[in-house]
């Protein structure tokens, strides 16, 4: 997907550079975040960055201080000329490469870790030093810097290496009927709903079902099996891959 440039502001007002998301679409990586903290950690982290960003996201590509060093340094007419060709450039070479995590003190922050070819050859057009592009997606106490933040968490869950090793056999999730204490009819379908590092929860007929790791067997178990009380939205396969691909 092809995305623009444009001016940020801080909650000061200062102007700065980067490139603004929508909600839907960083809604994928906040469920991903959910993984790595309790539930009740999530809400502080997350809550933080909605008070920070007013409930918006977004990738910095040159921050305050460098903004008003180079209105200086340039000349403000001149610099601010300079910006209609960054504004108009197409950055259609931007990965997400998944969740990261920083921590300076006792302070810790969760984020997109970003790349691009175009965003790092503009910050070389203005001289500026080499920068680990990111989307922040909550901190505990205040967002963490001057530390790198171009590493992706490892997800280590022996869980999803179990389920991704199931689910590529025939790409679906047909293998939930052959578990040991699996006993509903074999001829309906099954429908994920969510996935985390310890579970998936899945939707067959009538009944909602949580799917985790028998640490003892490392085998995969079904732990809970109740009624549905609502309807349930299956979760989408191109987020289970990039859940499976992160192993």
């Amino acid at each position: 997907m092809t995305r623009y440039i444009s001016y940020l502001k801080d909650v000061l007002g200062n102007n700065y550079l980067g490139i603004k998301f929508d909600s839907s679409f960083v809604s994928s990586y906040l469920g991903r975040l959910k993984s790595f903290l309790s539930e009740k950690d999530y809400e502080i982290y997350t809550s933080n960055q909605v008070k920070r960003d007013g409930g918006n996201f977004h990738l910095t590509l040159i921050n305050v201080i460098d903004y008003n060093r180079l209105s200086t340094s340039m000349g403000m007419d001149k610099f601010i000329n300079s910006l209609e060709r960054v504004f108009s450039e197409p950055i259609d070479d931007l990965k997400f490469k998944g969740i990261g995590k920083s921590t300076k003190g006792d302070n810790t922050s969760y984020y997109i870790v970003c790349s691009s070819k175009k965003l790092d050859i503009i910050r070389q057009i203005y001289s500026l030093p080499e920068f680990d592009f990111h989307i922040t997606l909550g901190f505990k106490w205040k967002d963490v810097f001057g530390v790198r933040k171009n590493e992706v968490l490892e997800n280590n869950s022996k869980f999803l290496k179990t389920l991704k090793q199931e689910f590529y056999k025939k790409e679906n999730f047909n293998f939930v009927k052959k578990i040991s204490n699996y006993d509903l009819n074999p001829d309906l379908e099954i429908i994920p709903i969510s996935l985390t590092k310890e579970y998936l929860k899945v939707s067959v007929g009538d009944f909602i079902m949580d799917i985790g790791l028998l640490d003892v067997e490392d085998k995969l178990f079904i732990f809970t099996k109740y009624k549905k009380t609502s309807d349930v939205n299956r979760l989408p396969l191109t987020e289970i891959l990039r859940i499976l691909n992160q192993i």
